[in-house]
């Protein structure tokens, strides 16, 4: 017969520890959402107040008897197109030029340095995650009992003949770092995971989404 004050404390703890859980993965969820609303915001309000009032005298000049006073909006426009020319000067081959030397710079500036090149690895990845990682596979380790998430990147000839996969192991919860692993086909196990299903668990250690799936069981030794 379980005591009174045995199953209080047992259901307490379950209140505690379920809400402990939630909040981790709310956490998870709403940081990331969180950080890009907070740098799109001051972006904004940062390219809208140097561009936004002379984009409007701009207009005012232009079309006198249409725009009578602020236009709103123009700070979101002039961030777009902030973005857009940017985005587009670092795609030729100036920009890249530009950017490499900008980044080589920056890496010297002590604090700002580091801060700058984590997020731009962060932002990096989030954005390539979706055409550079091919497919999502399980990797057995460190048993054949168990399983890491792999992202495979491409193909490999090590020697004549022996064609390997190329597959990240991301480590949890930076996606950022990793290990590189050239894996014959028969070493890697297909999933249903797609890319950002598969991003999720691992930025989120596995709180974010939870995969239903089977995979073959290991032989018998």
């Amino acid at each position: 017969m379980i005591e009174p004050a045995s199953g209080m404390r047992t259901f307490f703890a379950n209140i505690a520890k379920n809400l402990r859980n939630n909040l981790l993965a709310g956490s998870a969820v709403m940081a990331p959402i969180g950080v890009t609303v907070y740098a799109f915001n001051w972006l904004f309000e940062a390219v809208d107040a140097i561009l936004g009032p002379q984009l409007n005298d701009l207009l005012a000049r232009a079309f006198p008897t249409l725009v009578a006073g602020r236009i709103p909006g123009l700070g979101i426009a002039a961030t777009l197109i902030l973005l857009y020319i940017t985005g587009s000067v670092t795609r030729s081959y100036l920009g890249s030029q530009i950017v490499r030397i900008w980044d080589r710079f920056i890496k010297k500036v002590p604090l700002f340095g580091a801060i700058n090149m984590a997020v731009k690895q962060v932002t990096t990845a989030i954005a390539s995650s979706g055409t550079q990682f091919r497919r999502v596979v399980f990797v057995r380790f460190p048993d054949e009992n168990s399983y890491v998430i792999g992202f495979v990147t491409g193909n490999t000839e090590v020697t004549k003949g022996d064609h390997r996969r190329n597959v990240f192991i991301p480590t949890a919860p930076n996606p950022t770092t990793g290990i590189l692993a050239l894996m014959r086909p028969d070493q890697i196990i297909e999933s249903d995971l797609s890319v950002e299903e598969a991003m999720k668990m691992v930025v989120s250690a596995g709180l974010v989404e939870r995969y239903v799936g089977s995979v073959p069981v290991p032989p018998a030794r």
